[in-house]
């Protein structure tokens, strides 16, 4: 398993796409000596979505 702080040292690094993220992660993961398989999952967001506010409604009960 690869450490909170070592993900964050490979995303902060200078990689130019998420394949040599990808890569470098598994190597990391695979150095650390992994007791099962290794799964990788990465994303990447390519424009802005705004924020839904205001999507649970707020009812006020008043109590006699």
């Amino acid at each position: 398993m690869i450490s909170d702080e070592n993900i964050e040292r490979i995303f902060a690094s200078d990689f130019e796409s998420l394949d040599k993220i990808a890569e470098q992660m598994i190597t990391e993961a695979n150095l650390a000596g992994g007791h099962d398989n290794i799964t990788l999952i990465l994303t990447k967001v390519t424009e802005e979505y705004p924020a839904v506010r205001n999507i649970v409604k707020k009812e006020v009960v008043k109590r006699q």
